[in-house]
């Protein structure tokens, strides 16, 4: 089952299992509190680890003592494997508060809709749905199909450039300034890759 494989960090066994369509967030797959996710994460097997965020793998998943897989790396001195999860968590982390309702009373949504478009081809489908949760909100999201979470690739890259042409052509409640937006209102994806080129990539703790 993903759990064994999660501990013996068998990759092939992994895709496998994943590929049949298991759910890697499952009740049944839980073990003592604990699902696949912290398994692969203890062991530090980066590439299960990997394989698991690529399939829905919910990176703020708690056990029993309020533990993400993210601590079980770091606990164990897997860094390597650590930082994917980090990497998965912080943009995952990013999407959802861009649809946490207090944050879109205290500065409203107008302005992030084109940057979660962007997560759409994230390779991670857990980030991809936490993107599709919060964009939902959004009018120009009014046609999402599950495909592009289960998938990202084409349908994601289609979602993505639709949502962000449906924004740049309707009236925005102010003008929204920064950075990734061009003169004609429209998102300026060359500045974002720019800027993700640049981006720290190190570990970033996050304590609550």
């Amino acid at each position: 089952d993903l759990r064994a494989a999660a501990q013996s960090g068998d990759l092939d066994k992994m895709t496998e299992l994943l590929a049949a369509g298991l759910n890697p967030n499952a009740f049944v797959e839980l073990l003592g509190g604990w699902p696949p996710l912290h398994f692969a994460a203890k062991g530090g097997h980066t590439a299960v680890v990997s394989e698991l965020l690529k399939h829905g793998a919910d990176p703020f998943a708690r056990d029993r003592e309020g533990e993400t897989a993210l601590t079980q790396a770091r606990y164990w001195g897997h860094e390597g494997t650590a930082a994917v999860l980090d990497e998965a968590e912080v943009r995952a982390l990013a999407a959802w508060y861009l649809g946490w309702q207090p944050a879109i009373e205290a500065s409203g949504m107008d302005w992030g809709t084109p940057y979660l478009a962007e997560l759409l081809t994230d390779r991670y489908a857990a980030v991809r749905l936490i993107a599709v949760r919060s964009l939902r909100r959004q009018p120009e999201a009014d046609e999402f199909s599950g495909d592009l979470v289960e998938s990202g690739g084409r349908p994601g890259l289609r979602a993505r450039q639709t949502i962000q042409a449906r924004w740049a052509s309707r009236p925005h409640a102010s003008n929204l300034p920064g950075p990734l937006l061009l003169p004609s209102g429209r998102f300026d994806r060359a500045a974002w890759i720019q800027l993700a080129k640049g981006r720290d990539t190190r570990p970033l703790a996050l304590i609550e």
